[in-house]
């Protein structure tokens, strides 16, 4: 018997015939296969499995798999044959998982016009905090002949409204001075969707916008009051 190398470790070659011998270097390679790096000039296939269907090398689940085009790191989920599964990691730069991809300052979505939604635990908020902080929407597409549904833009949405669960998702101007001890934020001014009717049809649509402001001292609880309507009737 001679010894050779064998992905980063030696093991015996031929293989070994006893029983023991044999479930040894078994492991050995297994263990090497696991540890060892694929690199490869493209992405992973369901292919690339533990019994080397896709002849790129045998993959274990747990391998790490290398574009060496892109830079971008992949890790095994399975190793099944022909149904290999492979998660990507990020690469060079950047850092992926499942379809974020994060580069730099730059989060975006991977799959095909896919969106990217923050969902926070129970009543957990999205806080952008800052000394002089901004959120700034940049349309890099040409401005819109006429307004529509899916034109650029802050869309806030309400699940169901009728004539009694009748306010939307507002706008709404706090404030977080120190001296608001009993709320804090404090509500103090709003924009408000009311709906004028139960949108129980496809063809309702009745919406009014309330302008709600604070008058001096109200309290130490407030809510603001109705200080002026833009009606569904474009009245004011």
């Amino acid at each position: 018997m001679a010894i050779e190398a064998y992905r980063g470790i030696n093991v015996q070659t031929p293989d070994p015939t006893g029983a023991a011998g044999l479930r040894l270097q078994t492991i050995h390679k297994y263990l090497a296969d696991k540890g060892f790096v694929l690199e490869v000039a493209a992405d992973p296939t369901a292919n690339d499995d533990a019994a080397n269907t896709g002849t790129n090398g045998i993959a274990r689940e747990g391998s790490l798999w290398k574009n060496t085009v892109t830079g971008e790191y992949w890790i095994s989920g399975s190793d099944a044959t022909g149904a290999a599964v492979w998660i990507p990691l990020g690469g060079d730069g950047f850092g992926q998982w499942d379809n974020l991809k994060a580069d730099g300052n730059t989060l975006s979505s991977t799959d095909t016009n896919g969106d990217i939604n923050l969902t926070p635990n129970g009543s957990g908020q999205v806080v952008v905090s800052g000394v002089d902080p901004e959120i700034a929407l940049r349309d890099t597409s040409q401005a819109r002949t006429a307004i529509s549904r899916l034109m650029a833009g802050l869309e806030l949405t309400s699940a169901s409204m009728d004539a009694t669960n009748k306010y939307g998702t507002a706008l709404k101007f706090m404030c977080t001075d120190t001296a608001f001890t009993t709320e804090n934020p404090k509500f103090l001014a709003g924009i408000v969707p009311r709906a004028n009717e139960t949108y129980a049809a496809d063809t309702d649509s009745g919406m009014s916008l309330d302008f709600f402001t604070s008058p001096k001292d109200a309290g130490a609880t407030n809510v603001p009051v109705l200080a002026m309507t833009l009606g569904w009737d474009r009245s004011a």
